[in-house]
């Protein structure tokens, strides 16, 4: 099997390889791609060995290509906003420490108070404000919650578009092997017989 083949399996295990990392990094932009970009490197260079000894040199070339300026970038883009957001609380308002808590279900006991107070909302049951009060507190929660989900669907897409990714790989092949009179391997030279035809 050529390693090509294998990048989206290489591409999953790179992405928890730098999640795993990732708490380490620091919290600048600069140094935290820096420490991604030589986390991969390092991730790169045990695949080099790897494959080396198999003779798939050229396929690796492609691979650590797509890697390099696909994978990691894309995965800069929206893990150092993460990192940061996890340093301060997960996103959520002060961190969701006890003083935003209470602040907010005072303002929940309030708005809820409103509700009943206003003559143009048709609401008389008394209840309403400590609903309010009792689920404002978890405001912060949910905010995390929601920036975790939304990280964790970044990962799994750009899980998904490096096995598309592979797939291209797989379909096309280098110009090297194309322009090779002595073709050994049949796709290449299917696929030369159709950029001919």
């Amino acid at each position: 099997m050529l390693m090509q083949d294998e990048l989206g399996l290489i591409a999953r295990d790179v992405l928890q390889d730098l999640e795993r990392a990732r708490p380490g990094f620091p919290l600048d932009a600069e140094g935290f791609a820096k420490d991604a970009k030589s986390r991969l490197r390092v991730r790169l260079n045990d695949l080099r060995a790897q494959y080396a000894s198999m003779g798939a040199d050229a396929d690796f070339t492609r691979v650590a290509r797509e890697l390099e300026e696909i994978l990691l970038r894309r995965y800069l883009a929206f893990a150092y906003p993460q990192s940061v957001r996890d340093s301060r609380g997960g996103g959520a308002w002060r961190g969701g420490d006890v003083i935003s808590r209470i602040i907010l279900s005072l303002t929940g006991l309030a708005i809820g108070g409103f509700l009943i107070w206003a003559p143009f909302i048709p609401l008389w049951e008394k209840w309403i404000p400590f609903v309010f009060m009792v689920a404002a507190p978890a405001i912060p929660d949910i905010q995390k919650k929601w920036f975790f989900r939304q990280h964790k669907r970044h990962l799994l897409q750009l899980e998904k578009d490096m096995n598309e990714a592979a797939q291209a790989l797989r379909d096309s092949q280098p110009l090297e092997e194309l322009n090779d009179p002595n073709l050994k391997n049949s796709a290449a030279r299917s696929n030369l017989k159709k950029i001919n035809t």
